[in-house]
């Protein structure tokens, strides 16, 4: 009977160290990209809703009252306003602030989450200034000249 060399380097069934050092980073790396992913995508559902943003935006201004806030979005249904703001307030981006007096007082403003949002508000703004308003562009450089 010949008996079989064992080679203690091909008997172990585990990959070679730097082998599992690999896919542990390749592992980290796809755990990043997922999570990448997954923040992209939770911030988008909460500004992608139509009027979210312009909403948002007039916020950064500081507190508003419903009515303010309904001038402002032109277009937008008192129910629809109502609803953009409770799912704002649900997800913690908007603070409402109900006060007992006759006829009732309500006012809106921003968190801290909420205001964390405002860049990328800035950045939608300059986005549609530069490629999705036809004249924007140029009045924003003639006002910033005459500045």
């Amino acid at each position: 009977m010949v008996k079989a060399h064992c080679d203690s380097r091909t008997s172990d069934p585990r990959p070679p160290a730097h082998m599992e050092a690999y896919d542990g980073m390749k592992t980290q790396q796809l755990e990043d990209v997922d999570l990448a992913r997954s923040a992209v995508s939770s911030t988008g559902e909460i500004v992608a809703a139509k009027w979210t943003p312009l909403l948002i935006h007039e916020l950064g201004g500081g507190t508003r009252r419903f009515r303010e806030l309904e001038r402002v979005c032109e277009g937008m249904s008192t129910r629809t306003l109502a609803d953009r703001l409770r799912t704002l307030e649900q997800a913690g981006v908007v603070a409402r602030h109900s006060y007992p007096e006759s006829p009732p007082r309500v006012e809106y403003q921003l968190t801290e989450k909420g205001r964390a949002l405002l860049p990328i508000i800035r950045e939608m703004r300059k986005f549609g200034t530069n490629w999705l308003v036809p004249g924007a562009a140029r009045g924003a450089a003639r006002s910033a000249r005459t500045r």
